[in-house]
């Protein structure tokens, strides 16, 4: 992940898929080493809802980054309410 201000706000592929079906992620981080199914199927979601893939280095950085102890295939950004 880049140094970028945007900060993961929704963890795991349940959760991110969730949150692009409610409008409420403006971008999604994806694990280059992420499982393809897993892959495939946000990508094909982020191009349904127009939302941005941003690739993150790996599984294990992308949970470091998200705050979590474990890795994490996928997390997404939530909107600002403002």
């Amino acid at each position: 992940m880049d140094s970028d201000s945007r900060k993961p706000g929704v963890v795991g592929l349940k959760q991110v898929l969730r949150g692009l079906d409610a409008d409420r992620l403006s971008a999604v981080y994806l694990a280059d080493d992420a499982e393809e199914h897993i892959r495939s199927r946000v990508i094909e979601r982020c191009r349904m809802r127009n939302v941005p893939v941003i690739p993150a280095e790996s599984m294990s950085v992308l949970g470091c980054a998200a705050g979590i102890d474990i890795g994490a295939a996928v997390a997404g950004v939530v909107r600002d309410a403002t």
